[in-house]
Formats: C-alpha cells, structure tokens, sequence
C-alpha cells in the first residue's frame, strides 16, 4: 500500500507492505511486514520485517521492528525496540515502564551486590539522587 494522502486510525497488514510518500501524513498506528516512510508518521510501528525512514522521514511513536535504517536528515522521536521476533500488538517499552530507584539505599544495595560480583569496591555513600535503573 503506498499513501501520499492524509489517512487516520490503524493500519494493519500483517506481512504487507507500506509506503508513505514525501506528501503522505498518517495519524495511526502501524502494524505490517515492512514500512518505508518519507512523509509524516503520527503513531506507533510494528513491523515483523523491517523499516526504513528516509531523508525527509518525520515519525512521533515507537517503533518496534527486526531491522531499522534511518537516513541522515529524518526525525524520529520516540522509543526503538529491535528484536528478531517481532509479533503484532507489541510496541516499544515507554521510559515510564521502566524500574524507577527513589531511594538512596535501594541503589546502594544494588550498586554494592555487583561490586561483589565484578569484584570492585565502591563507596556507595555518595549516591544521594534518583537514578533510573532499566528492567
């Protein structure tokens, strides 16, 4: 499917392709095989396959996919999982998802458990802010 229009709502094509030409916007999410896209992607991409992003590429989502290429000059803001295994109705892990330590002792106990395991001695005494520690 190539759009070079404005289209809205979900687009799913399980091992299809899609194309957004220079002038195409669409406000949807995105689930296909492959995904090539130049114009304006306001949403979220899965595509088992691959996507390619190009120069004049503006995309605002996450995007979770097996192979990714994106050309000097495109925008991408959002979250990017790769994984061989793609399946449908996934999509990147958002920041929010991830294990927040609040609390100075929290990240003291951590930081001091692999020290023993790496074999480094650290002074843990000195971590007084939040620090954000993914899953």
């Amino acid at each position: 499917m190539r759009i070079d229009g404005h289209v809205s709502g979900k687009i799913v094509s399980e091992s299809g392709t899609i194309i957004i030409g220079d002038g195409g916007q669409v406000d949807a999410d995105i689930e296909v095989g492959a995904a090539t896209i130049r114009g304006t992607v306001n949403g979220d991409i899965v595509a088992t396959q691959r996507v390619d992003l190009g120069r004049t590429a503006k995309v605002h989502g996450n995007i979770h996919t097996a192979s990714i290429s994106i050309d000097q000059g495109a925008f991408f803001e959002g979250f990017c999982r790769m994984s061989p295994n793609v399946k449908h109705a996934e999509k990147a892990k958002p920041e929010s998802d991830r294990k927040r330590i609040d609390h100075v002792e929290e990240y003291g106990a951590i930081a001091a458990s692999l020290n023993a395991a790496v074999g480094d001695d650290l002074d843990t005494s000195s971590f007084t802010d939040r620090h954000d520690i993914p899953n």
